[in-house]
């Protein structure tokens, strides 16, 4: 927040998320239910990444 460094930022929010559905796909063969069990964070990912999109394409 110091720095304001909202393109770095989105970058990282950007593997965040690609991690995660990486995570949820390997997690299907295994366990589906443990798929599910990783949605909520994955949306709360998806929406931080577009918040922080906005902030970046508006600034």
């Amino acid at each position: 927040f110091k720095y304001h460094w909202t393109i770095l930022s989105l970058v990282d929010l950007i593997a965040l998320t690609a991690v995660v559905y990486f995570s949820m796909v390997r997690f299907i063969p295994l366990r589906s239910w443990k798929a599910w069990l990783v949605l909520p964070y994955a949306i709360w990912v998806l929406i931080a990444t577009s918040l922080n999109a906005y902030i970046v394409l508006n600034n």
